[in-house]
């Protein structure tokens, strides 16, 4: 499997599995530190206050190596979670819709996803998970995942705390149908549209050109405003051909850095880089692609999303507007090993054209607009496309 079909989302999802295929030169494991995880392992099979089998005690080891190592990615994989990786926990029924992550020994929220119980609950990008009902999660990740899974329609109390404000505040949810990423186009004047691309998933690319197709065989337009608003990106490849699409062609997307060779590529506005067989845009009218350009993100833009704005910023293709993105940068790998038991763990961090770091960083907008305000930030964007249109 090549290494551009590994998703950037990095947060809940993750729908492709990358083998590692070279191998470094191994150092061999010190002596005392394997006495010392065999005498650990010993006395606490002897003598913790309660039973536990050598099975138990050797999966707490590598979850805690893991965790402690990786603290945004790395998860220890059994069977029942490598089964949860081929469905995405945020797009299943019985679900609430939140993309989180572990960042600073908390399980963070990069955002709600579109039209979730999440969503319509108020639940922000970077808001802490702290409990659920009434169990601490801290910064257990995957018991977060498992605890907001459940029956549809049946409810789930969150226990949330939004950074700057002290005291945690409870939110009852209902757990739902959580349909996921959506494409939609909309005319907010004769000459401007916005075009809202919630996720990158299979078919993302195909819906944007067919909805800018369809808009332009009715009512051709000036200028468009990408809303990559609660974004968290997606499928890596989607990204890139969702830049491409306004990009000239042969320009330089992003780059990805690790330690292994097939960690390491440059992708560029080309065909090669994201169609799977035929061109999606091939029927986009050229027209389209030249049309002056504004994206509009948030601080739940993140991962593949931050990829597209970045590499039109650097290429000075659109102006950025809305507030500071989530900075999330890095690509993860599963690595099996065995039938049963898998490693994921960050194998690489991508880079803009400019090389900008923004890992924990987020990209800051041309043009800031602080209120939170779903209308506000729509009408500053069209505000900023109209002076590129005068």
């Amino acid at each position: 499997m090549t290494f551009r079909h590994v998703t950037a989302t990095l947060a809940i999802t993750l729908s492709t599995l990358a083998l590692a295929e070279d191998q470094p030169t191994r150092e061999p494991i010190p002596r005392e530190d394997l006495q010392s995880l065999a005498a650990t392992y010993q006395l606490l099979r002897d003598s913790f206050v309660k039973p536990l089998s050598g099975e138990e005690i050797m999966q707490a080891a590598l979850r805690g190596m893991l965790r402690e190592i990786d603290d945004e990615g790395g998860q220890f994989l059994m069977k029942e979670d490598l089964a949860d990786l081929a469905t995405p926990p945020g797009y299943r029924g019985g679900a609430v819709g939140l993309e989180m992550l572990s960042r600073n020994s908390e399980v963070t929220v990069i955002s709600p996803i579109a039209d979730s119980p999440a969503e319509r609950a108020g639940i922000r990008p970077n808001d802490v998970l702290q409990a659920i009902d009434g169990t601490p999660i801290r910064d257990n990740i995957k018991l977060a995942f498992r605890m907001l899974r459940g029956p549809l329609g049946s409810s789930v109390t969150l226990t949330m705390r939004r950074p700057g404000i002290e005291a945690p505040r409870e939110i009852k949810v209902e757990r739902q149908n959580v349909q996921g990423a959506f494409v939609r186009l909309s005319m907010v004047s004769p000459e401007i549209a916005v075009l809202r691309v919630s996720g990158f998933r299979d078919n993302t690319l195909q819906q944007i050109a067919r909805e800018l197709n369809t808009q332009w065989r009715t009512q051709p337009f000036k200028g468009l405003v990408l809303d990559l608003r609660r974004n968290t990106g997606g499928l890596l490849d989607v990204a890139v051909g969702t830049a491409s699409l306004f990009l000239p062609a042969k320009s330089r997307v992003m780059e990805t850095q690790g330690r292994r060779t097939e960690s390491n590529a440059v992708y560029f506005a080309d065909p090669a880089y994201y169609a799977r067989g035929t061109d999606p845009f091939a029927a986009v009218p050229p027209e389209i692609r030249a049309l002056p350009l504004v994206v509009l993100v948030d601080e739940g833009t993140a991962s593949g999303a931050e990829i597209v704005t970045a590499a039109l910023r650097d290429h000075k293709r659109a102006r950025i507007v809305g507030r500071k993105t989530f900075g999330r940068t890095s690509i993860q790998t599963v690595t099996p090993l065995g039938p049963d038991r898998a490693v994921r763990y960050t194998s690489a961090y991508w880079f803009p054209p400019s090389q900008e770091k923004l890992e924990k960083i987020g990209i800051t907008p041309d043009r800031i607009v602080e209120a939170v305000d779903f209308q506000k930030e729509i009408t500053e964007a069209t505000s900023e496309l109209r002076a590129k249109l005068q």
